[in-house]
């Protein structure tokens, strides 16, 4: 077992005894020795961290304290503290995924990518339900490595419109933003505050404490804003139907794409046209997407037929 091994159980079994030791003093709350040997775990427990802080440092591993703190007191549902976590990785690969390649509009992380991000549980800790999670073996880190990934995330809870958040969507991605929103919306559906420090191996500390209110407002921003693209396109195929009451077309290409939408408002509505007969169609098609979801909806509008 590597010293950084060695050291890691030794805090897990440090927390472990404490956690046993809290939980009868607490049945017991008179019980005068049982609250002697709660502190003299505390001391143990106080020691293994100091351990494995200075491990942590020399072999570079990053570590962080991952606390979650619910609106109403003692609920934890496996469901909830699973997401929680789950979402809080996957937002994390991605959003250090496009610091180091560039912002990306479809979610997804290479696997050397996810293999470098990936978390592991070294042990939990008293308080709300807080866990400890580590990057361990990453004897090749260089000091602040996910010091820009830490900032970025930050930023995100930092802003307070829609075009804000757009402006943070071009820097990293509609993917990036969109895992900010799954782990904002996993906390906030689960009343969970989060209480997040990280350590570098340089001991920096990154990280903030995020309440409720500030993850519903970051998951209702992110619901609220869309991005709209609109482009030129040239169809040939047949008209299928046109009602120029409704300024509503319907377009066909031949073993292909069908279109309906509306009529341009520059549209000759005033001449006739005969249906079920090819033609070239000019039209413009509007995307827009939704940086919660990803989703696309796209809207045409025909502005001529030749």
């Amino acid at each position: 077992m590597s010293d950084y091994g060695f050291y890691l159980e030794r805090a897990r079994t440090a927390a472990a005894m404490l956690s046993s030791m809290e939980a009868t003093a607490a049945r017991n709350p008179n019980d005068l020795s049982l609250r002697l040997n709660v502190a003299s775990a505390q001391r143990l427990m106080a020691g293994a961290e100091r351990s494995l802080a200075d491990i942590t440092r020399r072999e570079s591993v990053d570590v962080c304290r991952y606390r979650l703190v619910p609106l109403i007191a003692e609920e934890f549902a496996v469901r909830g503290v699973a997401r929680s976590l789950e979402s809080f990785q996957e937002m994390f690969s991605q959003v250090h995924d496009a610091i180091i390649r560039g912002g990306r509009d479809r979610a997804g992380v290479p696997p050397e990518r996810r293999q470098e991000t990936t978390l592991e549980f070294g042990y939990s800790f008293s308080g709300s339900l807080g866990v400890v999670l580590v990057m361990p073996g990453q004897l090749s880190l260089f000091e602040g490595k996910f010091d820009r990934t830490l900032d970025a995330i930050n930023q995100v809870f930092e802003i307070e419109d829609n075009d804000g958040l757009r402006d943070a969507a071009h820097k990293l991605g509609r993917a990036a933003i969109q895992k900010v929103f799954e782990w904002s919306q996993a906390n906030s559906r689960e009343g969970f505050e989060v209480d997040l420090k990280w350590t570098t191996p340089a001991t920096l500390e990154k990280g903030r404490y995020i309440d409720h209110q500030q993850f519903a407002r970051t998951a209702q921003i992110i619901s609220q804003t869309t991005e709209s693209e609109s482009l030129p396109l040239r169809v040939i195929g047949t008209l299928v139907g046109i009602n120029v009451k409704t300024k509503s077309f319907h377009f066909v290409e031949p073993d292909g794409e069908s279109f309906r939408g509306q009529l341009d408002d520059d549209f000759p509505a005033d001449r006739e046209w005969t249906v079920n007969q090819e033609y070239i169609a000019l039209m413009s098609v509007e995307t827009t997407v939704r940086f919660a979801t990803g989703q696309e909806t796209k809207r045409y509008k025909l502005q001529s037929l030749k």
